[in-house]
């Protein structure tokens, strides 16, 4: 390793100028079979020994298997705001930098919370499936009114910046904010107690990150809490829901439709929602956008360089040298 660049994985592809960036002081691996797939953990392992740096989309589950192999890592970064990959702990005990990349998918989430809302209130899937399937033959007024944003109360799980970007559109159309967090920062962003947010909504949207105090943290209980006919919106991580307890309220009518861009085993979408019509179900894809993302890849290559430099990262997510 001293006679030699050191190594960098990336395990999706790349665009070439982002990896131009890195050429100068490193050898640069990325897994190029396919644009969009990510490699497998099973071929990181085999390289994993030469690797000084790792950057995964927040796929890689960095554990204690993992890292034992890793000898020579000293940064893996996430682009991604979520960091539930990553054993922090245990990174901070073998001085491995973790960072993540903040701010560029705070608006493209909360621009699609607030599509999929119009897209559920307004019933825009089951108006366009009508029409696909060949049964619009006259005007129908009235058949496929939904209801509007402008006066419905939106209630806000989570108040971070994602949750923030949210309430100020949300508000921008007109809506109604209730906030819930149990950050200590609550108080100033005038959140209220989470029994008073789930009684008042009448959509709500989560933005929680994932740990053991929030896992299936929405289920049979905070759903029987919520106003019926409520709209419930997911984009934060899918095993903070109890899926078969939100099937269940959504068969039964008590929740009025929901929006999923996150799910507990995913790939694996259940098929009961899958066949539930007041549901959009997209593929964790709420923050993607092309310069989001492009923006997110150079902050992970500016993180990574800096580290190699032997400098601290910008947006650290643990303290390894504390």
């Amino acid at each position: 390793m001293s006679n030699s660049l050191p190594e960098i994985l990336i395990t999706k592809k790349y665009p070439r100028e982002i990896i131009e960036l890195l050429k100068p002081m490193a050898i640069v691996h990325q897994w190029d079979r396919h644009p969009y797939n990510l490699m497998p953990r099973k071929e990181v392992l085999k390289k994993i020994e030469r690797l000084t740096a790792i950057i995964n989309q927040a796929e890689l589950r960095v554990d204690n298997h993992l890292l034992e192999k890793g000898k020579h890592l000293k940064i893996i970064t996430n682009v991604s705001i979520g960091v539930d990959n990553l054993d922090l702990e245990l990174m901070n005990e073998k001085k491995i930098w973790g960072t993540n990349t903040p701010g560029y998918f705070d608006y493209p989430v909360a621009e699609y919370v607030i599509g999929g809302i119009i897209t559920v209130m307004r019933k825009l899937r089951e108006a366009d499936t009508f029409i696909r399937s060949g049964q619009w033959n006259s005007f129908q007024p009235g058949r496929w009114d939904g209801e509007s944003l402008r006066g419905k109360t939106l209630g806000i799980i989570g108040m971070g910046n994602i949750a923030r970007s949210v309430a100020r559109l949300a508000r921008a159309f007109g809506m109604d904010i209730y906030c819930f967090s149990s950050a200590n920062s609550a108080k100033r962003h005038g959140c209220v107690s989470l029994e008073k947010v789930l009684s008042m909504a009448d959509v709500i949207s989560v933005h929680v990150p994932y740990t053991p105090a929030t896992h299936e943290m929405f289920n049979l209980n905070l759903f029987g809490m919520m106003k019926s006919g409520v709209i419930f919106v997911n984009t934060s991580r899918g095993k903070v829901i109890k899926e078969k307890d939100l099937i269940d309220q959504l068969k039964a009518g008590h929740i009025g439709g929901a929006v999923l861009d996150v799910f507990a085993q995913e790939p694996k979408v259940p098929e009961l929602l899958k066949r539930m019509s007041n549901v959009l179900l997209t593929p964790h894809i709420a923050g993607g956008t092309k310069s989001g993302r492009l923006a997110c890849y150079k902050m992970a290559v500016k993180d990574v360089c800096r580290v190699l430099k032997g400098e601290i990262p910008i947006h650290p997510v643990n303290n390894p040298y504390q």
